[in-house]
This record gives structure tokens, C-alpha cells and sequence, in this order.
């Protein structure tokens, strides 16, 4: 699966205190040393679940949009709501919404 290079690199969040320099690093199943959330499985899956959370969003908008209620709506404002939907709904870095949401706003042809 290719993941386009404008999608989010979330590392895993880790804290260490002490004041000398420090690498977060763990074993994966081969007992190599990686980078917290450099695991091409986690993003691999990680992108597969955006995708489908865009493509639901697309979807829902189009159904909602087709309603006098939200017709009027600006672009900015559908995305507003659509971001707390994504908030209520789906356990995700921030990250990951800003890049549905730009996604989102590409599909309906809404900003450059």
C-alpha cells in the first residue's frame, strides 16, 4: 500500500525525564530497535483506517448537504461540524483529522 507523502507521521507519545538527550526506541517482533511509531504496519493500517473514515465523510456529506438544512452552509462551517463528529466518534491524533479534513475540502472542490 503507498502512503502519499502528505500523510501525518504520528509517533507514538513517550516521555522521559532527565536532562540529557534521549531516543525513544522499541523492539519489534524481530527484537530490532525502531523509532516509536515508525512501524510501516501501524501507519500502513493507521492510513487504510483514515481512508476509510474519508471516504465515510464523503459520503455523509453528500447526504447531508442534499438537505435545505445544510445547503446554505459555508465550507468552513461543514468542516467545523464535521470536525467534532470526528472528535464524538473516533480516537485519533489531530493529525489525522487535519489530513481528512484537507482531503475532504479536495473532494468537494472547496479550497485550493
Amino acid at each position: 500500500m503507498a502512503i502519499p507523502e502528505d500523510f501525518p507521521y504520528v509517533p507514538d507519545a513517550s516521555a522521559v525525564s532527565g536532562t540529557q538527550l534521549k531516543f525513544i526506541v522499541s523492539k519489534d517482533t524481530d527484537q530490532n530497535l525502531r523509532e516509536s511509531g515508525a512501524n510501516l504496519e501501524d501507519r500502513e493500517r493507521d492510513f487504510a483506517r483514515c481512508t476509510e473514515i474519508l471516504d465515510w465523510g464523503v459520503e455523509l456529506l453528500n447526504e447531508k448537504l442534499a438537505k435545505p438544512k445544510y445547503a446554505g452552509l459555508s465550507p468552513d462551517k461543514v468542516l467545523c461540524k464535521f470536525r467534532i463528529t470526528l472528535e464524538r466518534n473516533f480516537n485519533m491524533p489531530s493529525a489525522y483529522q487535519d489530513w481528512i479534513l484537507a482531503r475532504i475540502s479536495e473532494r468537494f472542490r472547496w479550497r485550493g
